[in-house]
C-alpha cells in the first residue's frame, strides 16, 4: 500500500475530506473483499441482511398505516437485495446500514408503483382517444 493511503487509514481527524477518503478506500478494500467471495459466503451474507431488513422495515413502517406503503411489494423489493446492494450501503466504518437498505427498498417499491400508475393512465387515455375517433368515424364527422 502506498504511505499516503496508510496515512489516510491511520487519521484520527473528523474532517469531511478524510471521511471522502476514507470512504474511497474502504469502497476500494470492499470490492476486493467482494470479489474474492465465494457464493457460500455471499448467499448468508445477504439473508443476513434481507432478515435484518425485514425486521427493520417491520419496526420503522408496518406499523404506520398512514405513509400509504405497499408493503407486500417493498418485501418483495427487501426479498430481492443483492450483495451489491448491501456494499453500497456500508457508512464510512465500513458496516452496512440497514435502515438505509430499508430506504432503498421502499423507494423502489414506490418508484415501481408510480411508473404501472404512469402506464395504466397512458393507456387509459389511448383507450378513450380511441373510442372518441371511433365515434366521430361513425357520425361522419372525420
Amino acid at each position: 500500500m502506498k504511505k499516503s493511503t496508510l496515512r489516510r487509514l491511520n487519521a484520527t481527524t473528523t474532517t469531511e475530506a478524510t471521511a471522502s477518503n476514507l470512504n474511497k478506500i474502504m469502497a476500494k478494500r470492499d470490492a476486493r473483499t467482494v470479489s474474492t467471495m465465494d457464493t457460500d459466503t455471499e448467499a448468508k451474507t445477504v439473508a443476513k441482511f434481507v432478515k435484518l431488513a425485514l425486521t427493520e422495515f417491520k419496526n420503522q413502517f408496518e406499523a404506520a398505516m398512514w405513509l400509504n406503503i405497499d408493503t407486500k411489494a417493498t418485501r418483495a423489493q427487501i426479498k430481492s437485495i443483492t450483495i451489491d446492494d448491501i456494499e453500497a450501503t456500508k457508512t464510512a466504518t465500513g458496516t452496512p446500514d440497514v435502515r438505509k437498505l430499508v430506504s432503498r427498498a421502499v423507494a423502489r417499491a414506490e418508484a415501481i408503483k408510480r411508473r404501472e400508475a404512469k402506464k395504466e393512465a397512458a393507456k387509459e387515455a389511448r383507450d378513450i382517444e380511441n373510442v372518441s375517433e371511433k365515434i366521430l368515424k361513425d357520425l361522419g364527422l372525420d
